[in-house]
């Protein structure tokens, strides 16, 4: 419940708005938002006051508002209201890529959701095999990074089907390139974490020296860029 109803009603209860007073409230897929609904949340943010559902009053708050929009056109949808509420939610605006703008943070943020449902299901992912590497750096991800995450999920319980008759090499990096920049990322990504130190990744990754800075000097990396 967005609003809650008012403590005069016999089934009081704080709803959303009222509980994010002095903080931030997130509002996701706000094209998704009834239409019912959309005239209450322009007169929110425009006076910063709401009514529960019985108030004979309206409650003053202070909030910040985040929104998320998966129209990243932008597009008008043809209510005025609507167009009101994008309007009011503008002030900072913030476009995130998709997946497959950014297909090289895609190893990435595979492994992390790896990492996160091998603790949370209690066992061991397989490896990658050649099949399902294709895929992970080839595909589009419509559904960007909750569809990596739902992939990441079945890949630990075994459940993913990938097939193996696909585009010919001529169309798509020969998987030789496929494993440099998902190998590349690797490393990247290590030096990220360990703040640019080589000890720690060397520790890390079980490399011995010589064959991480080879594989440095291979891919270009710097350490030093990755060090605050």
């Amino acid at each position: 419940m967005l609003y809650g109803r008012a403590p005069s009603s016999a089934r009081s209860r704080s709803g959303l708005v009222e509980r994010a007073n002095g903080g931030t409230l997130v509002l996701e897929s706000i094209e998704q938002i009834p239409e019912h609904a959309l005239a209450r949340l322009v007169s929110l943010l425009d006076n910063r006051s709401f009514y529960t559902l019985g108030a004979e009053r309206p409650q003053a708050v202070d909030i910040r508002v985040i929104a998320t929009s998966l129209d990243t056109d932008g597009e008008d949808t043809g209510s005025s209201i609507a167009s009101a509420l994008r309007s009011r939610l503008s002030g900072v605006t913030i476009t995130l890529p998709t997946l497959v703008e950014r297909q090289q943070d895609v190893p990435v943020f595979f492994r992390e959701f790896l990492r996160h449902y091998e603790r949370e299901l209690e066992r061991e992912a397989d490896e990658l095999n050649e099949a399902q590497m294709r895929h992970l750096l080839t595909h589009d991800w419509p559904g960007n990074l909750r569809e990596l995450q739902m992939y990441a999920q079945n890949f630990v319980l075994g459940l993913t089907q990938i097939a193996t008759s696909g585009p010919t090499v001529e169309e798509h990096p020969s998987l030789r390139d496929l494993l440099a920049g998902y190998e590349k990322s690797v490393l990247e990504d290590a030096l990220r974490q360990a703040g640019g130190s080589v000890a720690q990744v060397q520790q890390h990754l079980d490399l011995p020296r010589k064959t991480l800075y080879d594989k440095l000097a291979r891919y270009g990396i710097k350490p030093a860029e990755f060090r605050q």
